[in-house]
């Protein structure tokens, strides 16, 4: 059985390591800006909100915060 390649990630496929590397690289650059973002938008939203709940539209922020943390964290453990 053949794996099918997809042709918009063939980076991570491609034997070259180079091409490899710089996939990830320009990935952790996209998620660092999208961490630094959503942070600074949902810090602004909470500091203007004085009720102790927290609104559901900042916890979909900070759900989605996590994820992109997790995922930056795993594409420094995949280029060391």
């Amino acid at each position: 059985m053949q794996f099918h390649r997809d042709k918009k990630f063939q980076a991570i496929f491609d034997d070259n390591p180079l091409e490899f590397e710089s996939f990830y690289l320009i990935l952790q650059s996209f998620l660092r800006h999208s961490i630094r973002e959503i942070n600074h938008l949902t810090k602004i939203k909470l500091n203007s909100h004085n009720d102790t709940s927290l609104p559901a539209e900042n916890e979909k922020n900070i759900v989605l915060l996590d994820y992109l943390v997790t995922y930056f964290q795993l594409t420094n453990l995949l280029l060391e």
